[in-house]
């Protein structure tokens, strides 16, 4: 409610309001993952799992990113956004059973163990910081041009994960111990 209330006082408004990040607006992309666990699960060694996931999840991404194939899509309800839930789909797939060196990392790991927090802070941190981001992106702008923005991402990563390291340790972590503490007593 709050954060509601803090986006209709805003002016002028912004881009995106907080459905845009709401679960139910990105709710194919969760049904893409858990498509991708089941399905690979099932596979087994062979031309599917060593050459066409891969490659399809490499070309499918590549057009995405590359050239203007999906324009005609960008309208409506964005079905261009199933496209990339497809090739996603098929990244997570592929990764889940071949992990590339950077894919299996510790970084990574570590990331994904508060995932969760970091894609629950993430847009609440950027809204609240955007005055910031933006004022850092026209300072930087003048001196090392585009790449600010890898300047001013890197930052706001760092702040994302200080803050999803908090939330994971004080509230994921006992979250999961008192549910493990819970089950254990409830057990059949």
């Amino acid at each position: 409610y709050q954060l509601n209330a803090e986006y209709l006082r805003t002016d002028p408004k912004p881009r995106w309001d907080w459905s845009y990040f709401s679960f139910i607006s990105n709710l194919y992309f969760f049904a893409a993952g858990i498509f991708a666990y089941r399905f690979g699960k099932e596979l087994k060694e062979g031309i599917i799992l060593n050459v066409a996931i891969p490659w399809g999840a490499c070309i499918v991404l590549a057009l995405l990113l590359f050239t203007e194939l999906d324009k005609g899509l960008r309208k409506g309800g964005r079905p261009d956004l199933l496209i990339w839930a497809v090739g996603f789909t098929a990244l997570c797939i592929w990764q889940s059973l071949r992990p590339c060196v950077w894919i299996g990392s510790k970084v990574l790991e570590y990331v994904g163990e508060r995932s969760y927090s970091v894609y629950l802070l993430h847009p609440v941190i950027v809204f609240f910081f955007k005055k910031w981001i933006v004022g850092g992106y026209a300072s930087l702008l003048p001196y090392i041009g585009k790449y600010a923005y890898f300047i001013c991402a890197f930052l706001v990563l760092m702040i994302v994960l200080a803050v999803s390291e908090l939330t994971y340790r004080f509230i994921e972590v006992p979250g999961i111990k008192l549910g493990r503490r819970y089950i254990s007593k409830h057990a059949v």
